[in-house]
């Protein structure tokens, strides 16, 4: 078979199975396997494929026409200006936690030395970008899942990272749990915000990716009210906290927040929904 016939076949099973993504997916795929971008395949489109990348091809294309979701099958995805390992048992970075980065560093410029927690760091992408901007802060990673922790310690490692401690543990036991730890300079957070009804009913992808980081509870409010009342009051006087929240949901962390520390502010992602919510 030709490159471009690999190409195509692909395509077309995955336009079959339903992906609606179907030709950034094979796009991704085929770069992933054959080394070549799809801009470059109209060069090389006759070139004859190596079986046996055509058959790694063809198993990567099965899976994803299977629902597996596109970043467990490459098994690293972009986020910032890392890449991060991730798979199974571990959430997927998304576009628009990048925001909740770019404040946060915005926020850390001027100040040296600061205790920085991320809360549910699941592959650690938030926490550990921020710790590759700046080697002068300390990083606390939390997370309650030991298959999440592990993409995180690799991620960690990844980078060479020795800012950082990475704990587990659940983040409901409160800030005191950790004795051995500072108090925090800042708090940040994407934790789960799916209320538990809703689960069955998202998309197939997202439904692969672990419940413990989806599961909210039953408003899905359950770990900003434990934010709010178990970290925030140990927060510093002059911190910052910041997450990161689901639609129609940011109002009602606005004033548990705003209950604990006298202010909150909502702001939204890239794509327009209020995503954020921030205390000083």
């Amino acid at each position: 078979m030709t490159l471009n016939e690999v190409f195509a076949s692909g395509l077309a099973a995955l336009q079959a199975a339903g992906i609606a993504d179907a030709d950034f997916d094979c796009a991704c795929l085929f770069e992933d396997v054959f080394h070549l971008k799809k801009t470059a395949l109209l060069l090389a489109a006759d070139r004859q494929a190596d079986a046996a990348a055509v058959s790694a091809f063809d198993e990567k294309i099965r899976a994803r026409a299977a629902g597996r979701p596109l970043q467990y099958i490459l098994g690293t995805w972009d986020f910032y200006d890392m890449s991060f390992l991730v798979g199974e048992g571990v959430l997927i970075p998304r576009p628009e936690t990048e925001t909740l980065v770019e404040t946060a560093l915005e926020l850390m410029r001027g100040r040296q030395g600061l205790q920085v927690f991320d809360l549910c760091t699941g592959s650690g992408c938030i926490g550990l970008t921020l710790a590759a901007k700046r080697p002068d802060c300390r990083f606390y990673l939390i997370d309650i899942s030991a298959d999440a922790l592990r993409y995180a310690e690799k991620n960690r490692a990844r980078y060479g990272l020795e800012n950082v401690t990475i704990l587990r543990g659940d983040i409901r036991r409160g800030f005191t749990h950790w004795q051995n730890c500072a108090a925090p300079d800042m708090i940040l957070s994407n934790p789960p915000y799916i209320a538990a009804a809703e689960l069955p009913f998202l998309q197939s992808e997202v439904q692969r990716e672990p419940s413990l980081a989806l599961d909210g509870g039953a408003d899905g409010l359950d770990f900003y009210r434990v934010i709010a009342e178990h970290w925030l009051p140990h927060l510093k006087k002059d911190g910052f906290a910041m997450v990161e929240c689901g639609e129609a949901q940011a109002t009602r962390i606005a004033a548990m927040f705003a209950a604990v520390r006298g202010n909150a502010r909502i702001s939204r992602d890239v794509f327009g929904v209020e995503r954020f919510v921030s205390c000083h």
